[in-house]
């Protein structure tokens, strides 16, 4: 008796399944043309530079439930006057919704994920930057009645190269984001952006002196992003290289110029995972040196960044049952 109820839950279950997947995929097949249609018109709203896509299509299996806008090589030109080089591109672009939004015909975009491209961002020597290229606050959330609207709640990146340029301070940082993932939480006055994910750090160069090379790291951050008071505060976040922590909090503002307070802390260190942090030549000169035990330390970076001026940094160093060989 039992077996014959188990039996018929479980084809009934499986039926119902089928019915609703079959139901989406025709719902999916029916409104294509209509929901692509409406996602180029709103984002011609909101995007302000050239966008070059090889392909544009809708598919409920790509990234099964949710529904998926995708778009297949993708080139999106920087905001400088002038300039026809890309600011981002992609092999594959997804612009998630879900199948409520299907049946009931008000599509919101919640979920954006961007594979296999490159993101280049640069400040120039007059100061212009390249990355304007919203009309509009595309994490804003919606109040029109609108078809089809932008209201992200995720971003994900899959082998994406990051550069950022910056020819005034002279820094260069160049980073993989093999697989990340960031949850947004949009409030009136605040952007909440938690971040977790796997990525190899290539570079970061100061003047010409390059920190963090070749560094694969674990990261999870939590930032506080305040748009009109052009401040940005970081909680609590950590980095993790191989067995090491590296915890760092703080705020950057950047109304004027850019103003930098924060705090750093390593634990789970010894003196070979900390020299490889530096420039060739400073770690190459200690390199003899090895450790064995905990070293740890802290430290402040508060002050200006710019061309003409540095914050000030001061670290304390710790040891915890520590030799030296």
């Amino acid at each position: 008796m039992k077996a014959r109820v188990i039996g018929k839950i479980f084809r009934w279950g499986v039926g119902s399944f089928l019915f609703l997947s079959v139901l989406a995929a025709s719902l999916v097949y029916f409104y294509q043309d209509k929901i692509i249609q409406l996602f180029v018109a709103e984002a011609n709203q909101h995007l302000k530079t050239k966008v070059q896509v090889g392909k544009i299509s809708l598919s409920l299996l790509e990234k099964f439930p949710q529904v998926a806008i995708t778009l297949d090589q993708v080139q999106i030109t920087e905001s400088v006057p002038g300039s026809s080089a890309p600011l981002a591109t992609a092999s594959k672009i997804f612009c998630t919704f879900n199948l409520k939004d299907l049946l009931q015909k008000k599509y919101r975009v919640r979920d954006l994920y961007l594979e296999d491209g490159t993101v280049q961002i640069k400040v120039l020597p007059n100061g212009e930057v390249n990355y304007h290229i919203f009309g509009k606050d595309t994490t804003a959330a919606t109040t029109k009645n609108e078809a089809l609207s932008f209201n992200l709640e995720k971003v994900a990146l899959k082998n994406m190269v990051i550069t950022y340029t910056d020819a005034i301070v002279k820094q260069y940082y160049k980073f993989q984001a093999r697989q990340v993932q960031a949850t947004l939480a949009v409030k009136e006055k605040q952007v909440a952006v938690q971040t977790k994910g796997n990525v190899y750090v290539h570079t970061i160069r100061l003047d010409k002196n390059d920190y963090f090379k070749e560094k694969e790291t674990v990261v999870d951050a939590a930032l506080f992003i305040y748009p009109e008071a052009k401040k940005v505060d970081l909680a609590p976040s950590t980095i993790r290289m191989g067995q090491a922590d590296y915890q760092v909090q703080g705020a950057v503002t950047y109304a004027d110029k850019t103003n930098l307070d924060l705090k750093v802390e390593g634990k789970n260190t010894n003196i070979q995972s900390l020299l490889s942090l530096l420039p060739d030549k400073i770690s190459h000169q200690y390199g003899r040196y090895r450790s064995d035990g905990n070293v740890y330390f802290n430290g402040q970076i508060k002050g200006v960044a710019s061309a003409r001026a540095t914050p000030q940094v001061n670290i304390n160093f710790g040891l915890r049952r520590v030799s030296f060989y």
